[in-house]
């Protein structure tokens, strides 16, 4: 998760935890309220664990690891 909060943070206005429900949904629509090529940005972020700016098999084996 530690990797993701930076990708969401964005979103949600930085993080302090707990997060109250208003700041929650409010970035919930930022982020889905984006067309679909700044989803498919969102999206490869995430994907992208290596941060080389391309998907290889090395993000996949991370991916899994992480779940």
């Amino acid at each position: 998760m530690e990797r993701v909060y930076p990708i969401l943070a964005p979103y949600f206005g930085g993080f302090s935890f707990p997060v109250d429900l208003t700041t929650f949904t409010d970035g919930l629509e930022k982020l889905f309220d984006q067309d679909e090529k700044g989803l498919k940005d969102f999206a490869f972020k995430i994907f992208d664990v290596t941060n080389d700016k391309k998907l290889s098999q090395n993000d996949m084996f991370e991916l899994m690891w992480y779940l």
